[in-house]
C-alpha cells in the first residue's frame, strides 16, 4: 500500500515548471498528467478537459484533501461556470 501511495504521490510532483493562467488558476508547475497551481496562494492539482458543448473540471488541494469534479455542458461563458463552482466549493 505504501508503495501505491508514493506513485500517486509523485504524480503531484513538479517534473516541469510552467507559468501562465487558466482562468483563476496560475499554473505554475506540471506533475504527470496534473497540471500543479495557485488559487489564493493554495496549490491545486487539476486536470480540465473539454470538447464542443462540453466542460469537465477536476481539482484537489492536497492541503485540506477537498476534491472537485464539475461537469458542464454548454458553450462560450458555460465552459468558465465550472471554475467557478469549483472555486466556489473551495471557498
Amino acid at each position: 500500500m505504501a508503495q501505491i501511495v508514493a506513485v500517486i504521490a509523485s504524480t503531484h510532483a513538479t517534473h516541469t515548471t510552467q507559468n501562465r493562467d487558466f482562468g483563476p488558476f496560475h499554473r505554475f508547475a506540471w506533475g504527470y498528467g496534473w497540471d500543479l497551481s495557485t488559487w489564493k496562494e493554495r496549490t491545486i492539482v487539476s486536470r480540465f478537459g473539454a470538447l464542443t458543448g462540453y466542460r469537465s473540471h477536476m481539482s484537489f488541494e492536497p492541503a485540506t484533501e477537498i476534491g472537485v469534479v464539475v461537469l458542464v455542458n454548454g458553450q462560450g461563458s458555460a465552459s468558465s461556470a465550472s471554475d467557478l463552482v469549483a472555486t466556489h466549493i473551495y471557498d
